[in-house]
């Protein structure tokens, strides 16, 4: 029990480093920050005793559950060192879109094996969150063609995500998601400044140091939430 509060701490630590610019070059600060909420998780599933909240017995368990969610932190870090080696203006950036890609295409499958008679729901809830993000990315987003396709699609995964997590949350009230949905919700909001930092208008521009805080900030809790869950 400690050593995953241990790595929790150090994974918030490394996370407010690299925020601050505290921690040099930003690719180093930000591979140590992803690389920690891996560790978390993989603390939790693969250590005896690495499940701490309120969770019975200390033996390992690997559900596919768990395993896929594991996997989904491994593709999320991943997508974060892609990110910082290629900027929005290099082809290679949507290398890490789909890594991120991946990642909640990886939470969404954990997701099934816990309820999933609940993707209809979610899938139904998802359709107005996507649209009032469509709308808003006419209004605020410069680029046209296939990138604003691309980043729809993608913006539509993570609404369904988000929704899916706090569906089963609501109708079974399953533990993990206790920190899945607020870490899925937490998600949305991070991409959503990122989308907003790196393509908004020019009425944006002078907001986009605190849309690139608010994005990490952001992301960092939810990466460590769901990395936490897996203690369930």
């Amino acid at each position: 029990m400690i050593g995953f509060f241990v790595i929790l701490a150090v994974a918030l630590v490394l996370a407010a480093l690299y925020i601050s610019g505290v921690i040099k070059p930003p690719l180093l600060a930000k591979t140590l920050s992803s690389v920690a909420f891996v560790a978390l998780g993989a603390y939790a599933l693969f250590v005896p005793g690495g499940r701490v909240w309120g969770a019975q017995g200390a033996g390992t368990e690997f559900t596919p559950f768990r395993v896929l969610v594991f996997c989904g932190l491994c593709f999320g870090a991943l997508g974060d060192v892609l990110l910082e080696l290629f900027d929005e203006n290099d082809k290679r950036f949507f290398l890490g879109v789909g890594a991120f890609f991946v990642g909640h295409a990886l939470y969404v499958a954990s997701f099934f094996q816990v309820d999933s008679s609940s993707a209809w729901i979610a899938l139904l809830c998802a359709f107005p969150i996507a649209a009032i993000l469509t709308v808003l990315s006419a209004r605020l987003l410069t680029f046209e063609g296939a990138r604003r396709l691309i980043l729809m699609t993608y913006m539509f995964a993570l609404s369904f995500m988000c929704a899916f997590a706090w569906v089963i949350l609501i109708r079974r009230g399953a533990a993990p998601f206790r920190l899945i949905a607020p870490g899925a919700m937490l998600f949305l909001l991070s991409d959503s400044s990122l989308g907003l930092q790196m393509f908004g208008n020019d009425s944006l521009a002078r907001h986009r140091r605190l849309l690139g805080t608010i994005c990490l900030i952001t992301y960092y809790l939810a990466q460590n939430l769901i990395a936490s869950s897996l203690a369930f």
